[in-house]
């Protein structure tokens, strides 16, 4: 049997893995300036088209659930409008719409006491949203809708001078 220099295997295993270092190192490199660079086509293109890019965003959030984002849209009348710009399943939550059921003391139970009492028409808009917050999973989707709301309001903001406002009052209130 032939000696086998311990040192020299070490080293040989040491080369190896550096060398496996740098090409990680590169690979990703590679993936990173992809990423960065189409992030960077789409915010080029969220400026060119910041409507588009809204709905879609939009889209994004609502799309988990299309009939509850509806049902919410029909049922606040009027003040729809402001509700499109809010995560949907936020709202659901904070209705009081939870895993568990409805919440007590929450505007959803006062509305179920005072309307339906303890029997809840089936396929009615509040129906909808009682199966909504017993199915919801929350942390994920509501993280969803949160940036693609959050998405909305900074390419909107964008647009209509939000930011560029909050900049110049800034710098007179330094001044």
């Amino acid at each position: 049997m032939k000696n086998i220099d311990g040192s020299k295997v070490w080293a040989d295993i040491l080369s190896a893995l550096r060398q496996a270092g740098h090409l990680l190192a590169k690979v990703w490199g590679t993936i990173l300036s992809s990423v960065l660079s189409a992030l960077t086509d789409v915010n080029d293109w969220s400026i060119i088209h910041p409507y588009a890019t809204a709905g879609a965003l939009i889209f994004i959030s609502a799309s988990t659930n299309l009939g509850i984002f509806l049902t919410l849209l029909q049922l606040t009348g009027t003040i729809a409008v402001f509700l499109c710009l809010l995560p949907v399943r936020l709202i659901v939550w904070c209705f009081g719409f939870r895993s568990q059921g409805v919440a007590q003391g929450s505007l959803a139970s006062q509305y179920q006491s005072s309307y339906y009492g303890s029997t809840v028409p089936q396929g009615s808009g509040f129906s909808h949203l009682q199966s909504l917050g017993a199915t919801m999973w929350t942390v994920p989707l509501t993280l969803i809708s949160l940036l693609s709301y959050a998405g909305v309001a900074i390419v909107l903001g964008r647009e209509w001078g939000w930011w560029l406002q909050a900049l110049v009052l800034n710098c007179i209130e330094c001044s």
